[in-house]
């Protein structure tokens, strides 16, 4: 009986806090929604996010901070653009990066899942940044 109510509480933990992060994934996202954000995506807990006027980066954790952003990278101050796709040590196990340089020379590491998401996210970039440049 009492490996029941063990087990049952446990149970009952894990439910509750999959429920919370999932209430946290929504307002994340209806945040980059608000923003109006072409694309965002997520990797390791961090989100992602190309929005109007910069780029957004969000930690996602017990409870996310969407006032003050993890980073708020704005378009202008965007010096060049780098792809890299590292080998790491481990087996079978590529990093995909975008490096932004900064007019101040300080450098921005953003990484993704898999290249077709560092693709996608840099196209969606390269519009945006394609779009500043016009007006």
């Amino acid at each position: 009986m009492i490996f029941i109510a063990l087990f049952g509480g446990i149970f009952f933990t894990i439910i509750v806090l999959s429920f919370y992060d999932s209430y946290n994934l929504s307002k994340i996202k209806s945040y980059y929604e608000n923003n109006k954000c072409i694309s965002y995506y997520e990797h390791q807990g961090i989100f992602k996010g190309v929005c109007k006027k910069s780029i957004i980066v969000i930690k996602n954790s017990f409870s996310p901070d969407l006032e003050n952003p993890t980073s708020n990278i704005k378009y202008d101050s965007i010096k060049s653009i780098k792809l890299l796709n590292k080998q790491k040590t481990q087996v079978n196990y590529k990093q995909h990066l975008i490096v932004l340089t900064l007019k101040d020379n300080s450098k921005k590491i953003i990484k993704f899942k898999d290249e077709i998401r560092l693709n996608d996210f840099k196209l969606s970039l390269d519009k945006n940044l394609e779009s500043k440049k016009e007006k």
